[in-house]
């Protein structure tokens, strides 16, 4: 089964006094994987045709933006169609917990996946809230696992919005007990290393015609690698496994290696930045 899907992503920033120079790099385009493939794209900027795509550091696709001469409004606008593949029901093939546990502790695996079996700025928790984490017992199956931690970290947060920011840590969500979905995927993935589980870090849109939490905006998950079955996602906002309706953008340690929109002004004054997304499944 497949099914398509149009996104549009609007980005607006005002600016108090004219910005002389800037620079913006864009991770918003959906990634070409196993379950999806970009049919077509396009982009517009309020400030000329300088527009460039290439890949970040990890692969993923990237727009950078350099504009020309002054402006006190940048506005970028980018739709796309993708084609999504309904995922394959491998539960069957998985080996065993005591396999999988072989697989994982391997040297190769290690050597593979350290970006994703280490704690990075934003996935620590501390050793006073250590009581919070889910332990992975070995003799567990790691997809039984996974689907434990999903509903634990679910039950364990409530979702609000502006109660944090990107710069807020795993840490500080365990003791707020509520954010959105970047903060319960950071404490997802600070409880699944802590366990010695490679996990990362995922950016992607959700189906607006869905009844999901997080459809507003770019939408975050986390993906763990279960030997048999491969990198496996899991949205804890929701609690529930990933399906046809996530359109990933890209992955990585946390939410800085996944950012939507960074950039680089040389300019005064205040600053606003509004986004817009619009995500709809076609009709086949």
């Amino acid at each position: 089964m497949s099914a398509y899907f149009d996104i549009l992503y609007q980005s607006i920033s005002e600016y108090e006094y004219p910005v002389k120079e800037a620079f913006f790099e864009f991770i918003i385009s959906p990634c070409e994987c196993d379950s999806q493939s970009l049919v077509e794209f396009n982009i517009k900027t309020s400030t000329g045709p300088d527009v460039f795509t290439t890949k970040n550091s990890l692969g993923f696709n990237q727009i950078r933006i350099r504009p020309a001469g002054y402006f006190k409004t940048f506005k970028l606008e980018y739709s796309a169609k993708v084609r999504k593949e309904e995922l394959n029901n491998i539960d069957n093939l998985r080996p065993s917990a005591h396999e999988q546990w072989a697989e994982i502790n391997s040297t190769n695996f290690y050597i593979e996946n350290f970006l994703y079996l280490h704690t990075s700025p934003l996935t620590v928790i501390p050793k006073e809230n250590q009581n919070e984490v889910l332990i992975y017992r070995r003799s567990s199956d790691l997809l039984e696992y996974s689907l434990e931690l999903n509903t634990h970290i679910h039950n364990l947060l409530s979702y609000e919005k502006e109660v944090t920011d990107v710069s807020t840590t795993a840490a500080d969500v365990i003791l707020l007990k509520k954010g959105v979905c970047q903060d319960y995927t950071h404490l997802f993935l600070a409880m699944a290393r802590s366990n010695g589980l490679a996990c990362r870090y995922v950016s992607g849109y959700l189906d607006q015609g869905s009844s999901y939490t997080g459809t507003g905006g770019m939408h975050a998950w986390a993906e763990v690698y279960i030997p048999g079955m491969g990198w496996t996602g899991f949205d804890p906002t929701n609690n529930c496994r990933v399906n046809i309706q996530y359109i990933k953008v890209a992955h990585g340690r946390d939410y800085n290696d996944c950012s939507p929109i960074k950039g680089v002004l040389l300019s005064l004054g205040e600053n606003k930045t509004y986004h817009l997304v619009q995500v709809s499944q076609q009709q086949q």
